[in-house]
């Protein structure tokens, strides 16, 4: 009672005393003030009306429909990019493992060989005369067509036809 009147704490306390079947004091300033008999008249139309309220109560299946709504998330490690992100790396991981557990000084000699017979063959397909490069290149497609035909009929006896 700051200015003379009642606080609403110190109505709502006189009403949750009426709620509870205690009888409150009620000061003698709520029987002669009207701001404060509307303020506590406000406050029990207030309370009869929770008094009256039957509650919020959710149906049965709500919990089950809202579940189905919610789309299933997919654990981070099945997503597609994390899936790339982690074969790079594996794939990073065991290059570097391999190349620091292994000699590498036949491969690359092997490579530079290899490299070397490749060069050499250009530059003799180069030296070639025109006639000699479309012999070469006609015995190169014959020869790619009987290979083809060979694992064609291979799969045909295997397959029994």
């Amino acid at each position: 009672m700051k200015n003379g009147h009642l606080s609403d704490g110190q109505i709502q306390e006189i009403l949750d005393a009426q709620r509870t079947g205690t009888n409150p004091f009620i000061p003698w300033h709520l029987k002669s003030c009207s701001l404060c008999q509307k303020h506590f008249q406000g406050y029990q139309r207030l309370y009869s009306g929770l008094d009256a309220d039957p509650g919020f109560a959710l149906p049965p299946a709500f919990v089950d429909t809202l579940l189905e709504k919610i789309p299933e998330r997919q654990p981070a490690w099945a997503l597609p990019a994390v899936r790339i992100a982690l074969a790079t790396g594996a794939a990073a991981a065991a290059s570097v493992i391999l190349f620091l557990s292994v000699d590498m000084r036949p491969l690359l000699t092997g490579a530079t060989r290899a490299l070397a017979s490749l060069l050499a063959a250009f530059r003799l397909l180069a030296a070639m005369e025109t006639f000699a490069k479309l012999f070469l290149f006609g015995a190169l497609g014959l020869s790619s067509a009987a290979l083809v035909e060979r694992l064609l009929q291979h799969q045909a006896l295997r397959r029994g036809h």
